[in-house]
């Protein structure tokens, strides 16, 4: 077997292994406090977050706005953040005090890897590691599954 026949042998192995392990690599997940601070960002002045209950990616929210339209304005702008997506009503009522009370369900829209969304409350996962590496030694390059030595250009 000639060289460059192994060099691409050994290619084939390194980003076949390399594309499993992506695979099995976890889907990123939002945590419940990040998920609040993410929803308390978008709230218009008047309305309030009195519970978050955090479920996959499926969020249940009350809360209580000054009125209906504050509440409407509210999901507009969960519905077009980008870190929230398909919003639903699922009650509103006015309370004794004449604010509207609201309960509402939301999912959280995880970011694919490498795209970046602001306020994203799904954490951040590591880009995953080169799997082959290009290196140049007296302008002579090289692939191989281990970073370049020392003098060696990525």
């Amino acid at each position: 077997m000639n060289k460059l026949a192994a060099l691409c042998l050994a290619l084939a192995i390194s980003l076949g292994s390399s594309s499993q392990a992506r695979a099995e690599d976890p889907a990123p997940t939002p945590s419940q406090s990040a998920v609040k601070h993410s929803l308390e960002s978008l709230l218009p002045s008047g309305v309030r977050i009195s519970d978050v209950h955090l479920s996959g990616l499926r969020v249940a929210v009350n809360g209580v706005g000054e009125n209906s339209q504050q509440v409407s304005q509210m999901l507009h702008k969960l519905d077009a953040s980008g870190v929230f997506q398909r919003p639903d009503l699922s009650s509103i009522s006015k309370t004794n005090a004449g604010d509207m009370a609201f309960a509402l369900t939301v999912e959280v829209r995880c970011p694919k890897p490498g795209e970046r969304i602001a306020n994203n409350p799904c954490g951040t996962s590591a880009e995953a590691a080169p799997s082959v590496y290009k290196c140049t030694i007296n302008s002579a390059s090289t692939y191989q599954s281990t970073p370049c030595a020392t003098g060696g250009k990525h």
